[in-house]
């Protein structure tokens, strides 16, 4: 059961996903959870509670069997990766629901929410990261150039595994309107630790490499090192506690990297 505490999703973007991971799950042989209805019939379920205005919304997928995804993947694993994410891009692409209009498209690199580092401003020069926020954001206009797609948006080690040697893909609580590209610089922020010919192989696996699409390898790394950004801005906002104890820690280091990545072109995930 997930119930929904640090989401901002609306009844149609959960719906979207509900229908979107039933149809993977019925019309490819990409292995994902499958949601199940309550006794009511429905496949969401909102409950309020005390401590907040709005309702929580919960929803009940079965349990995937299967062992840890590895962070650092051999090019078997970073290849087949790639295979998956590109499967699924293709399958978001025809994918028809009614609940397709209600998806939100991804807007900019911290999605539309006003930056705001709190205390952690003052630990730093912020110049750094809104300036990488406005480099970002000239791809993302680019992006909008080219049709969107439903794509996961959260493809790390947490919310895949390995079953049978194949990857088993869970929590599509993050899926927007997007980009191939976007959904696979997010991938790549988290699986930094790939040798480089694992990511030689993950790009095969895509099919793609950012020339490609249009792109340069700069307009990759810059959406890459925003997530960084986006995940800084949100712990901020979170009501877990782990979250919130990480928050102003994540956010500090994040000014660090930001600067690190205009002078360098790395995001320096060492930086503390």
């Amino acid at each position: 059961m997930r119930i929904n505490i640090n989401s901002f999703r609306t009844d149609g973007e959960t719906n979207f996903e509900l229908n979107w991971v039933r149809a993977i799950g019925e019309e490819t042989d990409i292995p994902v959870a499958t949601p199940q209805v309550s006794k009511s019939g429905n496949m969401v379920e909102s409950k309020a509670v005390p401590w907040r205005e709005e309702q929580l919304k919960c929803v009940l997928y079965s349990w995937l069997e299967g062992r840890g995804y590895p962070y650092r993947n051999s090019e078997k694993t970073a290849k087949h990766l790639g295979e998956v994410t590109t499967k699924l891009n293709q399958h978001g692409e025809q994918f028809q629901s009614p609940f397709r209009k209600k998806l939100t498209l991804f807007p900019d690199c911290i999605f539309g929410h006003p930056l705001d580092f709190r205390d952690a401003e003052k630990e730093g020069d912020m110049a750094p990261v809104r300036e990488l926020i406005s480099r970002a954001n000239d791809v993302i206009a680019r992006l909008k150039k080219t049709p969107a797609i439903p794509i996961h948006y959260d493809l790390h080690a947490g919310n895949i595994k390995i079953k049978n040697g194949k990857a088993v893909l869970l929590d599509f609580d993050d899926c927007i309107l997007g980009w191939p590209m976007l959904d696979a610089s997010v991938s790549r922020f988290y699986f930094r630790h790939m040798k480089p010919a694992a990511v030689d192989a993950y790009f095969r696996g895509l099919g793609w490499t950012p020339p490609d699409l249009g792109f340069t390898w700069e307009d990759f790394n810059t959406l890459q090192a925003s997530r960084g950004i986006f995940l800084a801005n949100e712990f901020l906002k979170m009501e877990t506690a782990e979250l919130m104890d990480m928050a102003k820690p994540y956010a500090i280091a994040t000014i660090k990297r930001s600067e690190k990545f205009l002078r360098t072109g790395e995001w320096d995930y060492a930086l503390r």
